[in-house]
Order: C-alpha cells, then sequence, then structure tokens
C-alpha cells in the first residue's frame, strides 16, 4: 500500500482512500492510501465503503479482520431503559447534589469586605467629631 503522508494542497480526493481506524486503547487512526496499488490486509466489504468529504472511506477497528459498516449500528442498551435509568431516584439524587451553594466563597468575602470598609468609616468618622 502506497501511504500518503503530506497531501496538503491535494485536490484529487478521488484518488485517495481514507482509512479510519479505531483502537482498543480508544484511540483514532485516520490513514490515506493512493488508489493505484491500494491493497489492505484486511477485507474490504463493498457495503462498508462510503463517501466522506470527497474521499473514498473505509472503517476498521484492530479486533475484526474486515471494515465496518457505519449504519449497521445496533445498541446493546434499549432507549427505554437509558430513559428510565435518567429519571431514577439515583441520578435526580446527584443532580440534586451537584446544585449550586446559595453563598460561595466570593460572596462571603465581598460581604466581609464591605462591612470590615464600613467598619472603619464608621471609626474616622467618629474620630473626627462628624459623627
Amino acid at each position: 500500500m502506497i501511504r500518503v503522508k503530506h497531501f496538503i494542497g491535494f485536490r484529487a480526493k478521488h484518488k485517495l482512500i481514507k482509512i479510519i481506524s479505531f483502537n482498543t486503547d480508544m484511540s483514532i487512526n485516520i490513514r490515506y492510501y493512493k488508489r493505484d496499488g491500494f491493497n489492505p490486509d484486511f477485507l474490504v466489504n463493498d457495503k462498508h465503503v462510503f463517501n466522506h468529504n470527497g474521499y473514498t472511506t473505509m472503517i476498521i477497528n484492530d479486533k475484526s479482520t474486515e471494515t465496518i459498516n457505519p449504519l449497521d449500528f445496533e445498541s446493546k442498551y434499549p432507549k427505554e431503559k437509558f430513559q428510565a435509568a435518567i429519571n431514577s431516584k439515583v441520578i435526580d439524587d446527584i443532580f440534586v447534589t451537584l446544585k449550586p451553594k446559595k453563598f460561595n466563597m466570593t460572596q462571603i468575602l465581598l460581604i466581609a469586605n464591605f462591612s470590615l470598609v464600613a467598619v472603619v468609616l464608621l471609626l474616622l468618622l467618629q474620630m473626627s467629631d462628624i459623627i
């Protein structure tokens, strides 16, 4: 396979094949290959090849030996159970604990600062016999 490393400004997207590889360490590798002489080391199902931004694109992972169909996704967790979990008391309790406090440290320090300034002004005015 002829891998294209630097193709900035390369306009002929129809001449490249884009391979998106998902790895078990949660990383994604995107590689571009020239269409001429493309000989992959995985099985290519023609129903799993799609067009992404002008590139002929295939998705693979490191566990399977063939391409993946991105439209053939079956969730192992049904939507109804997910909604039930979101609406459950455990989740509600978590969100209740995340509510902001009425007074945070900045507000308390600001109030203390204003009261200290007021006391100092009061003492200054008493010392100058204005009050």
